[in-house]
């Protein structure tokens, strides 16, 4: 019996050092992995629940209530099979929330090597690359959460909702700095290493997708 209680201890050690591992490689740039476990290799942004999500009310934006940038942006996205060329500068912070907050779902924001920049329409929780613009050279800069919070704040249980979009960011070994903006506006900056704090006294972070007075531009580091 001590014999075969020991056997079993060691098997399940075993299976629990396999499992750790496997996190640490979900973690740390095993993209191949990740795809073998979650059965996609696409490039997301998904926002994570968070308790927090239960304790405030979403209030979705009339259309009438949108800036009129807001309402022409979204019109263009549901002309265009929700796929938009935006030019660098052109869309704020805010126009990006009121969209945001009025179809309850994610957007995203491509750019390639060469600086152009697309708006996407993405879904309630999640915004995933298209493959043809992927091979294009795009990749995400920005993309919205349906939530009306600050993202990436941490809820009673340690919880937050970027833990998914800070482990795929760190799984893809890109580098240049990306922002998620809430559906009030509120921004978060984060890289490769984690999120990434504005100077003091700045809303925003230099090289972010976000300049000083809250529009959309390109960044560096796009290959």
């Amino acid at each position: 019996l001590g014999a075969g209680l020991h056997v079993a201890g060691a098997i399940g050690g075993a299976a629990k050092d396999l499992l750790v591992g496997m996190g640490a490689l979900l973690k740390g740039g095993g993209g191949f992995l990740r795809e073998l476990v979650t059965g996609s290799g696409e490039i997301t942004r998904a926002m994570t629940w968070s308790r927090r999500e239960m304790l405030v009310t979403s209030k979705l934006l009339k259309f009438e209530e949108m800036s009129p940038k807001a309402r022409q942006l979204l019109k263009g996205l549901e002309a265009s099979n929700g796929i938009l060329d935006i030019r660098s500068a052109e869309v704020s912070v805010q126009h990006l929330a009121d969209i945001t907050s009025h179809v309850d779902k994610e957007l995203g924001v491509l750019q390639n090597a060469n600086g152009d920049l697309k708006l996407i329409m993405g879904k309630a929780k999640t915004t995933s690359l298209p493959k043809a613009l992927e091979r294009e050279g795009y990749d995400f800069i920005l993309h919205t959460h349906p939530e009306p919070n600050m993202p990436g704040v941490k809820d009673l249980s340690g919880h937050h909702s970027m833990v998914k979009d800070l482990l795929n960011k760190a799984d893809e070994g890109s580098h240049h700095i990306e922002a998620v903006v809430s559906q009030n506006g509120d921004v978060r900056f984060f890289d490769h290493n984690g999120f990434v704090d504005p100077p003091e006294g700045s809303k925003y972070v230099p090289g972010g997708p976000v300049n000083d007075w809250g529009h959309i531009v390109s960044v560096l580091g796009i290959k």
